[in-house]
């Protein structure tokens, strides 16, 4: 039959529409190009093409099929023909087709059984709901959507969300009045425990952040961000990161559109980006990269949001470091690049190979699975346009689960090449977790059916087993670890246990090392899921063999068994503990000690070390103290004599025992002076009596190192060096700490004196930045200064800025902790650049800043400090605070706050009037509350606090009761979650002792107790919130019920839940 008659066959009877779908996936390429020249001219016929497809998609029991017509309807609907500027297809259907489509679809979304099927029906309505959204409308769609979220059936709620997060441009004006309960909604679902329900939540909570830009409708949204974060823990934990990427990727959106919503989560997300990014020996690079990303997003942000970032301690410095730690994975990279079997890939030649066409391909495939080895080898050819159509054909053999897996498994098993069983070695760790383009799609291994999925089991635990080349036998341990972790929630894999155990004692090196690796992947999946398949073995005699697996790598003859056993142990004690580490500590411990001892071996020492602060992180406090003699002694054997990777370790190791056995930890947000992990972990000691049993022992190494170390290579442990120093000093205490303090201070003294070394990050930036900035002065007013130029001097000038914050910022911490003893460091600092960058008004705001920063610190924690110099930091605290720069600003009244509450009170209180109406006037200036000014406000605010609390006197006869008024109007504080929970204790011990200034403003007060104590202890201490609900009950019979009617009815269930636990007397959670 000729084109226009099967079309016309198909306006008579258009249910035969599916022998049309069945020749357009023909292997045969004529009958399949005739079908496909029909389908071109139906679509001509816009009402018969969409009926056909509907048609077909609701009543056909064909699965293939009715896939192939979801994926088409959404095709169709846009079709155009060769007029790109024509009417859409959709447009051009009558209106009876287009109300019949509707229906259709949204019984699809709801009846459809197949989990693919539906995936690509919720684009089709997501397509189609875009496309009508301005012209026509779709008034049932949103009721379908909400009996779907109310069914209580898991697939129907993720498959509503899934059009949700696709339409909410759309329905954005229809949910906006509905918004509380929007949101409530939402947080339920991220909170369901269901992954696909709980992914999908999330990304409807971005899509609806992103549509809204008023900054109101935001604030409501703002309760979903901790539950999305919740959702990223849960997935990283149980070791789903495809799922977890996706999430990541939805916070890596709102970081470039909504920065400046993200603001009042800015510690926890930071600092849960930072986790996920150090978290190399358990998270693959593609996820930590993608939280480093989120980090760098948010610092790129400035426009949205100037200066947020610079609330984070030491964000620059721990970014860098992470984001040179990726550059170190290069060698990795370059190791395996550099294999003759990555390179001379021998191909079978050209001309025998003929050219396929997609579909036809995938057909032929279908037909003989053996045939994929040529697919392979293809997929592989040096000619673009021969790799490009194998690469067209494997894209949509992965549309076809259970063929793709059977091309893959059976080519690992049976073909003789082993670039080809490498290849597929490798896809099948990828193809398992493949959605396609819906990321909310479940992924190809759970779209297989269990008959494939049984074989592919097998096949791979026979391939573990049996694989000749070293190469591929590692990654099969790869994709048996992921194929293990996918299935592990899910399914079960009983035989893989009996595998590991038998392979652990063949005695055969390869067998034994892969086991290994595999169950550093995948113990803590065995332990929950395999464990209860094998009722003969008890939870004590399941953590005993593995203990007893690891223990017997430990002791194997060959170093990469060794190594393998220490990676196995690491993970296994971060997945098991800490009852592995309590149960076997006295098999374990000696063991990794004994291998410390394999100088030979130094990627050995170095895991060994790496695996002790697997053991150490979490272990119960009395595990450790046993064998601290013979560890730490053992660590600083490395650290004396080993390979500078052992040394780094070690340094590690030495950290995280100490952190262990600790009995109090310190506060360790306000010393993470350096980015490096070993800091990182010294940063948490806390137990003087136990760690000043070794201090004069390791003290002296640091301090070798930190004073010997001048090569260039050794300028990263150096710089470690000197950070840890600072930090054991806080660990043990001032008197322990004194004389080595004094060297230390007196060793960066000299370093910034020196100006010997050209690339010295501290002394060659202080002494030569200011010739340097002669020199660009000089050189604009030549005529060759071109916009590049200046683009570049710019940037170096942000470095050079980026620099001294940083030093400002670890001197400031130095100050914190020893006080007056850093007085004689600061003050030659301030001889120098700062105090230019202090006094000079012609420098940048931001150099000013800086300056200011580093004399707040000054004022703040060093008494001498503070009266020696209050006279001249005085004048250019107030003079800052005129200027228009916020940041600049913030610091100043920072500064003067502190002044008010620890300045000699004959020093400040001559001025404290005048300081007042200076703050005042910034609380009052018209843009006080906007996003770029609120953290200045905030300050000033806490600063006219501080001089009602310490200076009343000087405020008037009624101790500046207007000035009183003011304060309490601009509470409650939300922008400095800081200053915010010390001003509003302050108003507590106020109400306590029924201060006239406040007792009038009675209704105010109940309002901002109210809203304060919603927040939870975001914005109060708990026991202070306990006082502050307590004042509350006292306050309610007093004022109007309108008070607190206002605030509580625009409450969440969050802030409600929150509000009710501080009422009934406890502290939420």
């Amino acid at each position: 039959m000729d084109t226009a008659g099967a079309v016309a066959a198909l306006a008579a009877n258009p249910a035969s529409f599916v022998e049309l779908v069945a020749q357009l996936q023909d292997a045969d390429n004529d009958r399949r190009k005739a079908a496909e020249a029909v389908f071109d001219l139906l679509k001509e016929r816009p009402d018969l093409c969409i009926t056909c497809l509907v048609q077909t998609l609701r009543t056909c029991s064909n699965m293939e099929a009715r896939l192939f017509c979801s994926v088409m309807i959404r095709k169709v609907i846009y079709y155009r023909g060769a007029d790109v500027k024509a009417p859409v297809l959709w447009n051009n259907c009558s209106p009876a087709v287009q109300v019949g489509t509707k229906q259709a679809l949204l019984e699809a979304l709801v009846q459809e059984p197949d989990r693919n099927v539906s995936g690509k029906v919720c684009a089709a309505v997501s397509d189609l709901a875009t496309l009508i959204g301005e012209e026509q409308s779709w008034a049932e769609l949103m009721p379908t959507l909400h009996t779907m979220l109310r069914s209580g059936q898991l697939t129907q709620v993720a498959n509503a969300l899934r059009v949700l997060a696709e339409v909410a441009g759309v329905l954005a004006d229809h949910i906006k009045p509905q918004m509380p309960d929007f949101v409530a909604m939402l947080v339920g679902f991220l909170g369901s425990g269901n992954k696909e329900v709980t992914v999908a939540a999330a990304d409807v909570a971005t899509s609806f952040i992103e549509v809204y830009e008023d900054a109101a409708v935001r604030q409501v949204l703002s309760p979903l961000v901790q539950p999305m974060l919740a959702v990223l823990g849960q997935l990283l934990n149980s070791g789903d990161e495809e799922e977890a990427r996706s999430v990541l990727e939805m916070f890596i959106e709102l970081a470039g559109s909504s920065a400046r919503f993200l603001r009042p989560h800015l510690i926890p997300l930071v600092d849960a980006m930072m986790h996920v990014a150090r978290a190399g020996e358990t998270l693959d690079a593609q996820t930590r990269q993608m939280a480093v990303e989120f980090l760098v997003s948010l610092c790129e942000a400035r426009e949205q949001s100037p200066g947020m970032m610079r609330k984070v301690p030491n964000l620059a410095r721990s970014l860098f470091e992470l984001v040179m730690g990726f550059l170190l994975d290069i060698e990795a990279w370059l190791a395996a690049v550099s294999s003759p079997l990555f390179w001379n890939s021998r191909l079978p030649d050209a001309s025998t190979r003929a050219t396929m066409d997609t579909a036809g391909a995938v057909a032929a495939l279908a037909a003989n699975p053996a045939s994929f080895v040529e697919l392979v080898a293809q997929l592989q050819d040096a000619d673009n346009d021969r790799r490009k159509a194998a690469e067209a054909v494997f894209d949509l053999l992965k549309e076809r689960p259970d063929l793709c897996i059977t091309c893959l498994v059976q080519t690992l098993r049976t073909c003789s090449n082993m670039e080809a069983r490498l290849f597929c070695s490798v896809m099948i760790r990828k193809v398992i977790y493949y959605r396609g383009a819906d990321v909310k799609a479940p992924v190809l291994w759970n779209n297989c059916s269990p008959a494939v999925q049984v074989g592919t089991k097998q096949a791979l635990l026979e391939a573990l087993v049996q694989e000749p080349d070293r190469n591929v036998s590692g990654k099969v341990c790869a994709a048996v670890s992921d194929l293990a972790t996918l299935i592990g929630e899910e399914q079960s894999w009983a035989e893989l246990m009996p595998t590991l155990h038998t392979m652990l004692r063949s005695g055969q090196l390869t067998q034994v090392a892969n086991a290994l690796r595999v169950l550093a992947e995948v113990a803590g999946v065995l332990a929950d899921h395999i464990k209860p398949q094998m009722p003969v073995m008890s939870s004590a005699s399941y953590l005993e063999q593995l203990a007893r697996m690891c223990v017997m790598g430990l002791g194997d003859a060959e170093p990469h068994v060794r190594w393998a056993a220490c990676q196995a142990l690491g993970q296994m004690c971060t997945d098991l503990g800490p009852d592995l580490q309590a149960k076997h500590h006295a098999a374990i411990l000696p063991a990794l000690m004994r291998i410390m001892e394999d100088f030979a071996s130094p990627r050995v020492q170095a895991h060994a070390c790496a695996a002790i602060v697997n053991f150490s992180e979490g272990v119960e406090t009395e595990v450790l103290p046993p064998y601290l003699d013979s560890l730490i002694l053992k660590l600083l054997n490395l650290l004396q004599h080993g390979a500078r990777l052992v040394q780094e370790g070690a340094l590690t190791a030495l950290a995280s025992v100490a952190d262990s056995s600790q009995a109090a930890a310190v506060d360790v947000a306000a010393w993470r002076l350096s980015m490096q992990l070993f800091v990182a972990c010294v940063g948490r000691f806390g137990l003087r009596e136990l760690f000043n049993k070794y201090y004069d022992t390791v003290m002296p190494l640091l301090m070798h190192i930190l004073t010997s170390a001048n090569l260039k290579e050794h300028r990263l442990m150096r710089a470690k060096a000197l950070e840890c120093i600072s930090l054991v000093g806080m660990a043990v205490g001032r008197d322990k700490f004194r004389a080595d303090a004094r060297s230390v201070l007196g060793y960066m003294q000299g370093v910034q004196a020196a100006g010997m070394e050209a690339d010295d990050p501290l002394a060659s930036y202080m002494l030569q930045a200011d010739k340097r900035r002669a020199e660009r002065a000089s050189r604009r007013s030549t005529e060759d200064f071109d916009a590049e130029e200046a683009e570049a001097l710019e940037a170096e000038n942000e470095m050079e800025e980026e620099l001294f914050d940083q030093v400002a910022t670890a001197v400031g911490a130095f100050l914190k902790k020893f006080g007056d003893d850093v007085l004689p460091l600061v003050e030659s600092l301030l001889m120098t650049r700062y105090g230019a960058m202090l006094t000079d008004k012609t420098r940048g705001p931001e150099e000013r800043r800086i300056a200011i920063c580093l004399v707040d610190d000054m004022v703040e924690n060093s008494p001498a400090g503070m009266a020696k110099h209050f006279a001249n930091v005085y004048p250019l605290l107030l003079d800052a605070t005129r200027s228009d720069h916020a940041d600049l600003r913030q610091c100043a009244v920072y500064g003067l706050g502190v002044m008010a509450a620890k300045a000699p009170v004959e020093a400040f209180r001559p001025t404290a009037a005048s300081v007042a109406e200076v703050l005042a006037a910034i609380v009052n200036h018209p843009e006080s509350k906007s996003d770029d000014n609120d953290m200045a406000t905030d300050n000033a605010v806490s600063a006219l606090g501080r001089i009602l609390a310490h200076h009343a006197e000087a405020l008037g006869p009624d101790g500046g009761a207007a000035y009183a008024a003011l304060w309490l109007g601009s509470f409650p504080l939300k922008a400095d979650a800081v200053e915010a929970t010390a001003m509003h204790e302050q108003l507590v011990q106020m109400c306590e002792a029924q201060d006239p200034r406040v007792v009038p403003h009675a209704a105010k007060v109940a309002s901002v107790f109210a809203e304060v104590l919603g927040g939870g202890k975001t914005y109060v201490a708990g026991p202070v919130g306990l006082r502050m609900a307590q004042l509350l009950h006292r306050l309610q019979p007093a004022v109007p019920a309108e008070a607190l009617s206002s605030v509580l009815s625009a409450f969440s269930p969050k802030q409600q839940a929150s509000y009710q636990a501080y009422m009934s007397g406890s502290v939420p959670a």
